[in-house]
């Protein structure tokens, strides 16, 4: 199933995968805690964002049990893929 939501207000099943995109201009430690919480063991979030923001995704991906799989920028827009290490 594909779910296109507000994740902070989301509350239904966990998913495999998630993708976000939110506003370059909101703080991503709220949306990227909340995403972690809905995600399936072993699931990923693809994280897009400006990359001239300053995010600590490494800092975000310890305290959310997530682990940076791999990183790319491309322009001004950086992708992060964080995977649920949960056990």
């Amino acid at each position: 199933d594909i779910s296109i939501c507000d994740a902070l207000k989301y509350k239904g099943d966990k998913f495999d995968i998630i993708y976000i995109d939110p506003p370059w201009n909101k703080d991503y430690g709220p949306i990227i805690q909340k995403a972690s919480e809905l995600l399936n063991k072993n699931g990923v979030i693809i994280l897009e964002y400006d990359s001239k923001q300053p995010i600590d995704t490494l800092k975000l991906a310890k305290e959310n049990t997530l682990e940076i799989l791999k990183t790319k920028k491309y322009g001004r827009v950086k992708i992060e893929i964080l995977r649920n290490i949960t056990k």
